[in-house]
């Protein structure tokens, strides 16, 4: 029987355009699944990274105002409490003040000459404060916003011209900008080193064949899974970072809540806990209106919506029930809290206990009321002396 030798070629070549498409398949598949996971790791990083700025930001903002409520109620002099709290702020976050590779915090105010001035050093300039850069410019454009009376995050340059991640936030009571920046070339950078390996890699597993691929494979894997070890170490650290600014708040002295926009507390401290409910956990859920009875709902909801829209919202004293029965007065400020699109979400009550200061007042008024009463009295009594005296010294016609 006559043997056909041309089925041989074809089904070598059917086998080998067989394996060629499989090999590309194959190659496809794993670039697109490693493509994916570098880019969905890189949008986690950089969207952990805001959310860490963000708290970063927040939690600095508040030890800044707190440090000057503190000073301004001790001294009642609002010039040298700012000093003060700027002053302290620079000292205090020297630990904090720088984090990775190029991050840091930054203060900055505007002043007449309408430029932008820095107010801490740069650890990129080897700790000189950086020169003052003209307000509207690209260069310093969170802080720009910061102090322009914004708070938010996102890309932009700093006073470098760098590509930085920045949250921003703006401190009324102070009139300066804070902003917890990072460049965008750290978090990005060991994801192009990665890509740059995998890419490296897949393309001699290309050229080694099918019979390769999983050799390579491994050790891929196993680098990956090193990278992200380390990425989670990283972000454990910024959660334990993160855990001391929220002690912060939970310790803080003076009552803190925080409440939805529609008034219902979301968080409160150890001390609003005290006053109200014996607990912080106590407060969560319960309305403005139930701790403030006496302000009235309509004022309740104008201060929040006024505090909402970011106009500036001054401080109020309200008067509260303690959960003990005892009335007490509070210094009360609002200020909203935005999420990293710039949306408010929340408002911040932070109170200052004036019972004492208030009793105080009062206690002068009524006894400069009664001093008053008192000269009135004394003051017709002599009236009355004098005009019987006229009538006895007076001479009569008779007299004369």
């Amino acid at each position: 029987m006559p043997v056909d030798r041309t089925a041989a070629p074809r089904a070598d070549g059917s086998r080998g355009a067989i394996q060629a498409r499989s090999l590309t398949v194959l190659s496809t598949v794993a670039l697109l699944i490693v493509g994916t996971a570098f880019v969905t790791l890189y949008r986690l990083a950089m969207a952990r990274a805001r959310v860490d700025l963000v708290q970063l930001v927040t939690a600095q903002a508040t030890l800044i105002e707190r440090i000057y409520a503190g000073e301004a109620a001790r001294t009642g002099d609002s010039t040298a409490a700012r000093a003060h709290a700027l002053s302290d702020f620079a000292v205090a976050s020297v630990a904090f003040r720088d984090f990775g590779r190029t991050g840091e915090l930054v203060l900055g105010e505007r002043r007449l000459d309408n430029n932008l001035y820095f107010l801490l050093p740069e650890r990129s300039l080897g700790g000189v404060v950086p020169p003052p850069v003209p307000f509207g410019g690209r260069s310093g454009e969170a802080l720009q916003r910061a102090v322009d009376g914004e708070t938010g995050v996102r890309q932009s340059l700093d006073f470098r011209g760098n590509p930085v991640v920045a949250a921003y936030r703006h401190l009324p009571l102070l009139e300066v900008g804070l902003v917890a920046k990072l460049d965008v070339s750290e978090v990005r950078a060991p994801f192009l080193r990665a890509a740059g390996i995998t890419l490296a890699v897949a393309f001699v597993v290309l050229l080694l064949g099918s019979q390769w691929h999983l050799a390579w494979v491994g050790p891929l894997l196993t680098r990956t899974f090193v990278r992200t070890r380390a990425l989670e170490s990283s972000l454990r650290v910024a959660d334990a970072s993160t855990e001391r600014y929220a002690t912060l708040f939970r310790s803080a002295h003076d009552p803190m809540l925080i409440e939805s926009l529609d008034g219902r507390v979301l968080e409160a401290n150890a001390a609003a806990g005290e006053i109200w409910g014996g607990s912080a956990e106590a407060l969560i859920g319960r309305r403005a209106t139930e701790l403030f009875p006496e302000t009235g709902d309509a004022a309740l909801a104008a201060a929040r919506q006024r505090a909402a829209s970011g106009r500036p919202t001054p401080a109020e004293t309200r008067v509260t029930v303690a959960a003990d029965g005892s009335r007490r007065t509070l210094f009360v400020r609002l200020a909203p809290l935005r999420d990293e699109r710039g949306e408010v979400t929340a408002v911040s009550s932070l109170a200052k206990d004036i019972t004492e200061l208030e009793a105080a007042r009062q206690s002068l008024e009524a006894r400069n009321v009664a001093l008053e009463e008192a000269v009135r009295a004394r003051t017709e009594e002599l009236e009355q002396e004098l005009k019987v005296c006229l009538i006895y010294t007076t001479p009569s016609p008779r007299d004369t």
